[in-house]
């Protein structure tokens, strides 16, 4: 079953807009936002940072399993039992969405291949993990192997050019809300909170555990 997105574009002038600065202003209105900055801005090939807003759909893999989210809020699980079954689950969902409209190169799936998701590429084993090969460790993180998310919004600003693009990627039969986003950008205020800690600073390792580690390191 396809999923039908219209893209949407608007350029604006960001002379006076850094990415943080618009990340705070969105991050309450939409949770799960998400900002990556680029700090080089001196050429032309790493002078955009993205803020991703508005989560619409969602591909991960964590101990052997896909989960695929849908912007219907339909869930479908798979299980990976080998590299060329990942690659053809990938490879489905991707194309499960038909995209008309402004095309643009900022547009897209957003997230992160951690490095254990090796196995799902190469007929490898990876000591410890519960990927194609199940061996789950005890304690380990949940954290997802894999993570790609498709935002509604994506906001791309080239810092060469101090100009920003807003991308909207609008579902069948959903209203644009272009215009509410960028009235949110363009407003000078944005909530600022205060840090403190709650309780005393604690460790999961000792010193000694910490600098034996760095020797080893070294």
């Amino acid at each position: 079953m396809k999923t039908k997105l219209t893209i949407k574009k608007h350029r604006l002038l960001a002379d006076l807009q850094t990415p943080v600065s618009i990340y705070l202003k969105v991050r309450d209105l939409h949770p799960q936002s998400v900002l990556l900055e680029s700090s080089d801005y001196h050429s032309s090939e790493n002078s955009l940072s993205y803020i991703g807003v508005e989560p619409i759909a969602r591909f991960s893999v964590q101990g052997g399993v896909a989960t695929m989210q849908y912007p219907d809020n339909n869930i479908l699980v798979k299980k990976i039992e080998n590299p060329q079954q990942f690659a053809e689950i990938l490879d489905g969902f991707v194309r499960s969405f038909d995209v008309a409209g402004e095309t643009d190169a900022s547009n897209g799936f957003f997230g992160y291949t951690a490095y254990d998701a090796v196995q799902y590429f190469e007929d490898v084993k990876i000591a410890g993990s519960a990927g194609c090969n199940p061996k789950p460790v005890e304690g380990r993180g949940d954290i997802p192997e894999i993570a790609y998310v498709l935002y509604r919004f994506v906001i791309a600003i080239n810092h060469l050019h101090n100009e920003l693009t807003v991308i909207e990627n609008l579902t069948e039969g959903a209203q644009s809300k272009m215009d509410e986003l960028i009235s949110t950008i363009e407003n000078r205020n944005f909530p600022s909170y205060d840090f403190h800690t709650r309780g005393a600073a604690s460790s999961s390792i000792t010193d000694e555990q910490y600098l034996a580690m760095v020797r080893r390191g070294i």
